[in-house]
């Protein structure tokens, strides 16, 4: 998602607010060919709903604010549907190139006003931002229950009978015959 800038850079002291609501086709990567783009674990639903200020410093454009969002995830045990309203918190620089020592600069680390001094690529910050606040197991509920190891039955909904037996894993049965010295 391009950003224009070019009324900030070069100006500390300036400012401006980024507060448009934003399709998530608009955060696809210029040079990819992808034609949806999510965090990991998750799809966006519907629009990112940004509030964010665009604040021109001696070093670049500082980027700050939260963008509120729906995260639709599964969970993790029963693989229900779950619709997540998520608020990433925002704050990254986006360095102006002429100012930037090549030793300082970290590819893939640090994130660039583009060389043309009109536009910011404000995707993969977002991007990044997103994957830190998906979960890592989301649960529909603290106290889901999740399918049955048995039959696959969804344990919220159906008592399948199985209860909570123990069932060996055929692919390590062999291991059951084996005949160990207690030494």
């Amino acid at each position: 998602m391009r950003v224009r800038v070019q009324e900030l850079i070069g100006r500390p002291g300036q400012s401006e607010r980024l507060q448009r609501a934003i399709d998530p086709a608009e955060l696809v990567p210029p040079d990819t060919d992808d034609v949806r783009w999510d965090p990991p674990g998750a799809t966006i639903a519907g629009q990112l709903e940004p509030d964010l200020r665009l604040e021109s410093v001696v070093d670049g454009i500082l980027v700050r604010g939260t963008v509120d969002v729906d995260l639709v995830m599964a969970c993790s045990r029963c693989l229900e549907e779950i619709v997540d309203e998520a608020t990433v918190e925002l704050a990254e620089l986006f360095h102006d190139p002429r100012r930037l020592e090549v030793a300082d600069y970290q590819e893939g680390e640090d994130y660039l006003v583009e060389h043309d001094l009109v536009h910011l690529e404000l995707g993969r910050a977002l991007r990044d931002a997103l994957t830190l606040v998906v979960p890592s197991r989301p649960l529909c509920r603290e106290d889901c229950a999740g399918l049955c190891v048995v039959c696959g039955a969804d344990r919220n909904v159906t008592d399948c009978g199985h209860g909570d037996e123990d069932v060996a894993d055929p692919r390590w049965a062999k291991l059951g015959d084996l005949e160990l010295d207690d030494d």
